[in-house]
């Protein structure tokens, strides 16, 4: 078999309909279809006998890239409508030629076109290195290429930093000044390209501030999109509590959806 590539469709009600569809693309015209040998094969796992597919996995939105000595946690917004995130023990830092950090994240088609937005709220850390806010990424592995977009320790402001591809260094593009950690940010990818921009702006109404821009190597049929958070310390056993609200991935094309486990 050849593949033609993958998608992620979501199915609220966990049914969907299979079957032979045939179209002529005009109001005038009919068209008429033969399939031959057309069957709907059911899947079952364990099965009596030896298949060639992997048994189905269920997504894991949190995971604690590089490792961890303890597990991060992502919390259910409150009243106010934020959410937190606490990278207890979860990365040494996100930086170098491999990471460690906690990712809370789900599949997006890499070829598409998309936007991912956040506000954060406040970090509370002491550490230069901690950081909190928006990736996308090739994988989950250490030294995936990716493009982070958040902010950084000891209210150093928001940054801007990227691995192009994977196995390289990662480069850091530019860090602004933002009061209290607090900040609208976007990350922006066009549909079949390389290119993502970072934005940020302090108020909702205010227009979006270009941060910079870096070409990023997807090698898959899919990349991950997510909330990033480190501690940042150099024995990776500090705590860091990201907050934040409104995130959300414009999808080309669909609008913005709220993607979250």
């Amino acid at each position: 078999w050849t593949s033609m590539g993958q998608t992620t469709i979501d199915f609220p009600l966990d049914s969907f309909r299979v079957g032979l569809a045939v179209t002529s693309h005009d109001d005038y015209w009919q068209a008429e279809a033969t399939f031959n040998d057309y069957t709907v094969d059911d899947y079952v796992s364990p099965t009596a006998a030896p298949t060639l597919s992997a048994a189905p996995t269920v997504w894991d939105p949190n995971n604690n890239v590089g490792g961890a000595y303890m597990a991060g946690v992502s919390y259910e917004p409150d009243n106010a409508g934020i959410e937190k995130i606490r990278a207890w023990g979860s990365g040494l830092r996100i930086e170098s030629s491999s990471d460690s950090f906690f990712f809370h994240n789900t599949q997006v088609d890499a070829e598409g076109g998309f936007d991912v937005e956040i506000y954060s709220h406040g970090m509370h850390t002491g550490n230069m290195h901690a950081r909190g806010g928006i990736m996308i990424r090739n994988s989950d592995s250490e030294g995936a290429a990716y493009a982070f977009l958040g902010v950084s320790g000891y209210y150093t402001g928001v940054t801007f930093q990227s691995r192009a591809a994977d196995g390289e260094l990662s480069v850091h593009h530019k860090t602004q000044y933002v009061p209290q950690h607090k900040a609208h940010m976007k990350l922006s990818k066009s549909a079949n390209s390389s290119i993502v921009t970072a934005y940020y702006k302090l108020s909702e109404d205010d227009d979006w501030i270009e941060l910079g821009t870096t070409s990023l190597t997807l090698t898959g049929p899919s990349a991950l999109v997510g909330q990033a958070v480190t501690g940042g310390s150099k024995d990776g056993k500090s705590e860091v509590w990201f907050q934040y609200k409104d995130y959300g991935v414009n999808l080309a094309g669909a609008g913005r959806k709220l993607l979250r486990a």
